[in-house]
């Protein structure tokens, strides 16, 4: 897919707004040219401007896949003053993900893991915050600080 490089950044959420997730995580571990995980396996430690690192080395556009990462593989989203939303969305080949963000009120965490058939999720709040929760297999609720499993 050629999207161009300002819509690179915008690709992956869009498939998965449209209710293509699974869509978005094949693009995302495609190791052929040109893909994020065909750059890495060409050696590089930054976003190169193109796919086959010819021009810059260091651009954001192609590396906005992080974003994607950041709010729906581990479903974290600053939703307001001290509050988030935690909606992870496991998929592809992946069987772990996990990311920790320091907001201005400490730590906040996501992870989830495929064990036995079952996606075990653990979720940290920091104190004096609060998290709206949408974990497959559970009603949505609004969880205090502190650490949480959900199996």
């Amino acid at each position: 897919m050629g999207t161009g490089f300002l819509s690179t950044p915008f690709v992956l959420n869009m498939l998965s707004q449209s209710g293509d997730t699974e869509a978005a995580y094949k693009m995302l571990e495609n190791e052929k040219y040109p893909s994020w995980i065909y750059e890495i396996g060409q050696g590089a430690t930054t976003i190169w401007e193109s796919w086959d690192g010819i021009a810059s080395r260091n651009h954001y556009s192609n590396g906005a896949c992080c974003d994607w990462i950041f709010n729906t593989v581990c479903g974290i989203r600053i939703a307001g003053e001290n509050r988030f939303e935690i909606a992870p969305v496991p998929g592809g080949s992946l069987t772990q993900a996990s990311l920790e963000y320091q907001s201005l009120y400490g730590k906040v965490c996501c992870a989830w893991k495929k064990e036995d058939g079952k996606t075990v999720y653990t979720v940290e709040i920091p104190a004096g915050c609060e998290a709206q929760i949408r974990i497959p297999g559970y009603d949505v609720r609004v969880i205090e600080a502190g650490s949480y499993t959900f199996l």
